[in-house]
């Protein structure tokens, strides 16, 4: 089985691509990074598609679970944001001796 090049791949499958992202991530500069990690991705592991579905199918996944994986990890940073540490002065009272503040 001849796979395409990346030129090809990308030239044929980037408009698909970025949709499918668009519609998971809902924000479009974030779909383009992600469209351009997909494409990183592919041409990393293009050997590693075996055929067992059409090439489209695998784009599709590959898509789909950066998609994923970008959504998990900005729900991830969005929780740890509450408890990173913030240097800004508190006044706290000095509830050893009452009256002082």
């Amino acid at each position: 089985m001849t796979v395409p090049g990346l030129r090809e791949l990308y030239e044929s499958y980037s408009k698909r691509v970025f949709n499918t992202v668009l519609s998971i991530v809902q924000n479009a500069s974030d779909a383009e990074e992600i469209t351009q990690d997909v494409f990183i991705e592919i041409h990393r592991s293009i050997d590693r598609f075996k055929g067992e579905s059409s090439i489209t199918t695998w784009i599709y996944r590959v898509s789909v679970n950066h998609a994923l994986d970008f959504l998990r990890y900005k729900r991830r940073k969005k929780r740890w944001a509450f408890f990173v540490r913030d240097d800004t002065p508190v006044d706290v009272p000095d509830f050893h001796h009452p009256g002082v503040a």
